[in-house]
């Protein structure tokens, strides 16, 4: 059963900000448990870590090798990735060349394959190219202009925005 209205229990209990004060310290301190764990359980750097009982001696120099620990393990994991980012590239262009050697089908499966720039197809947007599609503004009426629909057929009017026209 609730306290009476006006109560400082009731203002106690029925308080958001303090609710929302205690949901958030405690999902904020079971993401740095679960990171900490996670970072223990999977650095290959574990043994360079400073022993738990240098905290309450020398805080401050424990933080600062348990920080260059982490950067190493940073480190290590960004090359990683970066080198399986690479090696599958070099596998995709591999296989490319392959095809292309032997003569077979250079569509692949449902047309996803490595393509230079010059097979891309579509309009799409080059880097530092204008977009596809959008011509030269008429001197026809006020916001009237000429553009490409998704069919490729030119179409001039007022373009619409969110079905409302501007």
């Amino acid at each position: 059963m609730m306290p009476a209205e006006g109560s400082w229990m009731f203002s106690f209990l029925t308080n958001r900000l303090l609710h929302v004060w205690i949901t958030l310290s405690i999902l904020v301190s079971l993401v740095l448990f679960i990171w900490i764990g996670d970072f223990l359980h999977n650095t290959p750097f574990a043994h360079l870590l400073p022993p738990n009982s240098m905290f309450l001696a020398h805080p401050a120099t424990y933080l600062r090798r348990y920080a260059e620990v982490y950067q190493m393990h940073v480190d290590h994991v960004s090359q990683e990735t970066g080198e399986r980012r690479r090696q599958k590239v070099e596998d995709v262009r591999k296989r490319s060349e392959f095809r292309k050697a032997h003569g077979l089908d250079d569509g692949g499966f449902g047309g996803w394959t490595a393509k230079s720039d010059a097979e891309v197809m579509g309009p799409g947007m080059k880097e530092g190219g204008e977009v596809a599609g959008l011509a030269e503004v008429r001197g026809g009426g006020a916001g009237e202009q000429e553009y490409v629909d998704f069919e490729g057929k030119p179409v001039v009017g007022r373009k619409k925005w969110k079905w409302v026209e501007r």
